[in-house]
Order: C-alpha cells, then structure tokens, then sequence
C-alpha cells in the first residue's frame, strides 16, 4: 500500500552551497539520500520527497558544514503481514519460483499447485484451465515483509 507521511532528517550543506540557491541543494541533497531507501523505523520504502514543510535555521559546524533539521512529506511503500494485493507476474523461474513485481518492491511466491508449460512460457493449472505467465495480475498474499537490506518480499497465491 501507498502512504503519505511525514518524516525527519538532518542533511549537512558544505559551504560552497551556501547562498540564494541553498534551499533548492538541500532538496536534491534530501531526495539523493532518502529516494529509493528503506526506512526502518516504519519498515517502508520511501518512494519520493513530496514536500520539505519544515527547515530548521542551519547550525554552522566546525568543519564549515551547516546542519539543518527538515520535516518533510514522502510517498511511501508499506507492506503487512496477511496482506492480499494485486501483483504483476515479473519473472519466471521454472520448476517452482514466481516473482511478482508490487511497485519498487518484488514478491517471492513458490509455485507447487501450478504445472510449468514451456510451450505456454508459464505455469498451468492441473486442469489447465488457467495459465500464469510474465504480465500475468493475480493476487498474492504476504507472508513476510523485507527487511532493511531486501526489497523482496513473500508471499503465496491466494486460492479463489
């Protein structure tokens, strides 16, 4: 699931940035280190700086760096444990390995139900009726959420 929260970060400036411009470098410094990362204290995927809401005055240190405080909004990626979503069947690992891409994140699911078809590049089901290949949406169940070096998750299909 998609969230919009707001979050904190101290973000040095070294001194050759300083001047009318600076807000706009320390924007680029605060995307540049928090884009795409995992934040443990919420186990989520920032996604993207929305708004920096708050700037603390800078507080000059003994190098000549200056540190400032911000409170910013961010668009993040949040999973649960138990949680069902729609996920796009990425890739394909015969004979029982499935991976879903679910936004930034990837779902781990271990096929043992479904058959792999080389013919049909995808796993069917024993009656053959339904066909799972790369492009595929279906449902996924989390079983585990990632933790702060993987952005994998794992999951189960969700029997109809």
């Amino acid at each position: 699931m998609f969230y919009k929260v707001m979050l904190k970060k101290s973000v040095w400036v070294a001194p050759e940035h300083f001047g009318p411009q600076i807000r706009d470098k320390i924007r680029s410094i605060l995307c540049e280190s928090v884009e795409g990362q995992h934040d443990v204290d919420l186990n989520c995927f920032i996604l993207a700086v929305l708004d920096i809401k708050k700037f603390s005055t800078g507080k000059l240190q003994d190098i000549g760096d200056a540190v400032y405080q911000l409170e910013y909004d961010a668009l993040v990626q949040q999973h649960f444990k138990g949680e069902v979503v729609d996920a796009i069947v990425g890739r394909i690992s015969p004979p029982h390995s499935v991976y879903f891409r679910l936004g930034a994140l990837q779902v781990y699911v271990r096929v043992t139900e479904w058959k792999y078809d080389a013919d049909a590049k995808g796993f069917v089901t024993a009656s053959g009726v339904s066909i799972m290949k790369v492009g595929t949406i279906t449902q996924v169940r989390i079983l585990q959420t990632p933790d702060a070096t993987s952005r994998q998750l794992i999951g189960e299909l969700v029997k109809k």
